[in-house]
């Protein structure tokens, strides 16, 4: 029985972390490489009159009063 030396042993891990780095190499490659895919897009028209008037409408509230009471507290802290 022929006893292995560690130069022998050492060189089959070397080759296995080879072999995973190559795939790994290959999967990075592979991935970056495919195309990204889009859907169709939400709609052929401008919606950005429609948006705009949107947020013209939206009622906030009384923002100012509720800042005002935000820093009442942060003060009495």
């Amino acid at each position: 029985m022929k006893k292995q030396t560690l130069n022998q042993r050492g060189g089959a891990w070397v080759w296995v972390l080879v072999a995973v780095a190559a795939v790994a190499a290959v999967w990075v490659w592979y991935s970056a490489k495919a195309p990204e895919v889009a859907g169709p897009p939400l709609s052929n028209q401008d919606t950005t009159d429609v948006l705009e008037e949107e947020l013209r409408v939206t009622d906030l509230g009384d923002v100012d009063a509720e800042m005002q009471v935000l820093e009442e507290d942060l003060q009495a802290l």
